[in-house]
């Protein structure tokens, strides 16, 4: 009987702070979106006003963000410097794939943002924003959504770690 208490006493906690860590992850996940958002923004205002190679623009915009992304920045920069590479989309892609990995950034949300390589690479300045203009577009529409729907889905999180507890105690006794 003293297990079936202690095991019950394990269990909901348990449930209750997973459906919290599902909530928080949703929460991060537009963080980290709002975050690229604003890098993108900054790209595109260096190639647009200072017309600087990519690997400047890249570096000057990594001084101006932390943690991962900074590093994807600074190391997608080092590699088109060190000219690994002929293709910046190549680049580009692989850097977003290899140094994005550790984000709460869902596949597709990374795939998107490895398509951006595409405009990037092009040879010209206007086709390079407006490529950037259309991913901005984009996941201005994709954090529009996830706003309006994140509050109820971080509600729904909470509420079935409770229930999921209280249901596996109840088949456990």
């Amino acid at each position: 009987m003293i297990e079936k208490m202690i095991g019950t006493l394990l269990v909901i906690p348990g449930s209750i702070a997973l459906g919290i860590y599902y909530g928080w992850e949703l929460k991060q996940r537009l963080e980290e979106l709002i975050t690229v958002r604003q890098i993108m923004e900054l790209l595109k205002r260096q190639i647009q006003y200072t017309k600087a190679p990519l690997e400047e623009c890249l570096v000057e915009i990594s001084g101006k963000t932390t943690g991962i992304y900074k590093n994807w920045l600074l190391k997608t920069a080092k590699r088109i410097e060190a000219g690994e590479d002929e293709n910046l989309y190549r680049i580009w892609k692989e850097s977003v794939y290899k140094e994005l990995a550790g984000t709460l950034l869902r596949k597709q949300d990374v795939e998107a943002l490895a398509e951006v390589g595409r405009s990037i690479d092009a040879l010209d300045c206007d086709s390079v924003l407006a490529g950037i203009t259309l991913y901005q577009e984009e996941l201005e529409e994709t954090i529009r959504r996830m706003r309006s729907e994140n509050k109820e889905k971080r509600k729904l999180c909470h509420c079935l770690g409770v229930i999921g507890g209280i249901f596996i105690v109840a088949v456990l006794i």
